[in-house]
Parts: C-alpha cells; structure tokens; sequence
C-alpha cells in the first residue's frame, strides 16, 4: 500500500528593514496573498519589493535563516 504523508513544519525568516515599518500590518497583507505563492519567504520578498518600488524601503530577508521546527506528521490518503 502507498500513502500520501502530510509533513508540517515552521520555518523561520529574518527580516532587517532600513526604517520603522509597521510589520504587523505588512503581515496581514503579506497572509491575504499567501496562497499565490509557493512558500511564505517568496509572499514576503513580493511585499516587500512593493514597499520598496513604493516608498524607497531597503530590506534583506534571509530565509529560514533563524532555524525550522517540525510541527508533525499525519496520513493524508492512500495512493494507488
């Protein structure tokens, strides 16, 4: 029997702006959009490259530089 197994884990980014934004509401926007993009460090360089083009803002974001954390495992279906 084959199984489809559902890994979920956290990923941690580090994220250094060159002035006082507010991130909390970039993270609102940056979650709302989250489904069109592969993982969550590409919806935040998005965002951020819009506040760039937008305001001037200079950021660097190095992802998964702050470690992963596996959440669990679980069975999602067989597979044939």
């Amino acid at each position: 029997m084959k199984y489809m197994i559902c890994e979920t884990k956290k990923i941690y980014h580090c994220v250094e702006v060159s002035e006082e934004v507010n991130m909390e509401e970039l993270m609102d926007e940056i979650e709302s959009v989250l489904h069109k993009y592969d993982s969550g460090c590409e919806a935040i360089t998005v965002i951020l490259e819009r506040v760039k083009d937008t305001y001037g803002l200079e950021y660097e974001i190095k992802c998964g530089y702050c470690g992963t954390e596996i959440d669990g495992l679980s069975i999602v279906d067989e597979v044939e």
